[in-house]
């Protein structure tokens, strides 16, 4: 029989995925769904094949030095990929039995869409959540939620037809790491790329969230890493950003008063694919800014910013 009580870590699995590519989408500025291309959809759905054996082989290299203390058998809970990066059309096809394997969750960027399969449904840019649920009535069931990118940016505006701001919602994502219903759920947020500046949504999440994800497709990496390094102290939780390989630049931030602490990783170079991981205790985020520096990642809480506080961070929506 299982134990009674659990609880489990969060692995995140970064995906500096490069095809598509800014140029990929600048050689198809009247086809920006991908679909008029038949060779290059096959290159791109061979690239994101590629990546997905690449991070099963990297999750057993992972093992070898990094072993996690954990009774749920898995290696991995979270995957995340850049802006506009997985085709719709391969999500079923290698995205899903990923997650079906793992019982992991993915996060990733996908490529322009239709909002809905009605005439004249406009074209959007989102990223997609796959959460994994299970219970004694449906049993194992992947759960899909849509986040939206409001703001789009200038180059977008150059498509034909042309992308739609689409955010009905900001989801929060609750992932469950204790058995106990004394602890909260460790709370997840993401924006694609542009959004991650719009800093009324930063204010807005700061009391009720986490961890901070964007999949980005920025060229500008110094700015992003500066908007990094200001937002994850700002909003108090930790900032990832996954960029496309293009460019590089993919980074974790954590508001820690060391900075050798503070950059838990930083993928230099470009451009090419890589892959990393990042190893979260849930209980210290949640307990911030309780002091347990030995716990991953390692390091010491800075002192809060103004007008944050633990009655704040224990918001539950």
């Amino acid at each position: 029989m299982p134990p009674k009580e659990w609880q489990r870590p969060l692995r995140v699995g970064i995906v500096q995925s490069v095809i598509p590519d800014m140029a990929d989408y600048g050689r198809h500025l009247s086809d920006p769904e991908l679909i008029s291309d038949p060779a290059f959809r096959a290159r791109q759905r061979r690239h994101l094949a590629s990546v997905m054996e690449a991070v099963s082989q990297m999750l057993q290299l992972r093992e070898t030095h990094q072993t996690q203390v954990r009774i749920d058998g898995r290696v991995v809970d979270l995957l995340v990929f850049p802006e506009l990066a997985v085709h719709p059309l391969d999500i079923d096809a290698l995205i899903l039995p990923f997650v079906r394997t793992h019982k992991c969750m993915a996060l990733f960027g996908q490529v322009y869409h239709r909002a809905n399969f009605t005439p004249g449904a406009p074209l959007i840019n989102s990223c997609l959540w796959m959460i994994p649920e299970w219970n004694t009535t449906a049993g194992f069931q992947v759960k899909l939620v849509e986040q939206g990118k409001a703001h789009l940016t200038d180059p977008e505006t150059k498509f034909t037809p042309r992308p739609s701001s689409f955010r009905p919602a900001q989801w929060i994502i609750e992932y469950q790491w204790h058995s106990s219903p004394v602890w909260r759920p460790l709370k997840l947020s993401a924006s694609i790329c542009y959004d991650a500046t719009d800093l009324a949504l930063a204010s807005d999440l700061k009391s009720r969230n986490d961890l901070y994800i964007v999949c980005a497709l920025n060229q500008d990496v110094g700015t992003f890493d500066r908007m990094s390094e200001g937002l994850h102290y700002h909003m108090y939780q930790g900032v990832l950003v996954v960029n496309n390989g293009q460019f590089g630049g993919s980074s974790f931030y954590m508001p820690f008063g060391e900075s050798f602490h503070r950059q838990v990783f930083h993928l230099h170079g470009q451009p090419q694919a890589s892959i990393a991981f990042a190893e979260i205790t849930p209980e210290k985020l949640i307990n911030r800014p309780d002091q347990d520096k030995a716990t991953p990642p390692v390091g010491e809480w800075k002192t809060p910013p103004a007008n944050w506080s633990t009655l704040n961070n224990s918001f539950t929506l």
